[in-house]
């Protein structure tokens, strides 16, 4: 993937649960980045292999030279997509300094 594939606008927002009145979970954003990458739409073979591992990946983001967040208790925005990354990212290239994050879509309820 060339540095021009990243033409992607999306924002990380790191995310404070926290119970709240009557045991409902309130959410705080402590803050937000936007960054340039690709998102990738899983097909649904793919999508199968990760439900056989119990993990809900329905997208993968990768990012070109990303800052060193965690995306631990993050939430990414795309495209109207609410996107939670389901593990750690992983580097595909270390040299290349590709930053890969799989995540599930949440917009319609987490």
């Amino acid at each position: 993937m060339s540095r021009s594939a990243c033409n992607e606008s999306i924002t990380v927002k790191a995310i404070t649960r926290e119970p709240g009145p009557l045991g409902v979970q309130t959410e705080t954003v402590d803050s937000e980045v936007t960054l340039w990458g690709s998102v990738e739409e899983l097909s649904a073979k793919s999508r199968l292999e990760y439900q056989q591992q119990n993990v809900n990946v329905t997208h993968r983001v990768k990012f070109r030279d990303a800052p060193a967040l965690s995306f631990a208790d993050s939430e990414l925005e795309w495209n109207g997509l609410t996107l939670r990354p389901v593990g750690p990212p992983s580097r595909q290239h270390p040299r290349s300094g590709w930053t890969v994050i799989d995540c599930e879509d949440i917009t319609n309820g987490a």
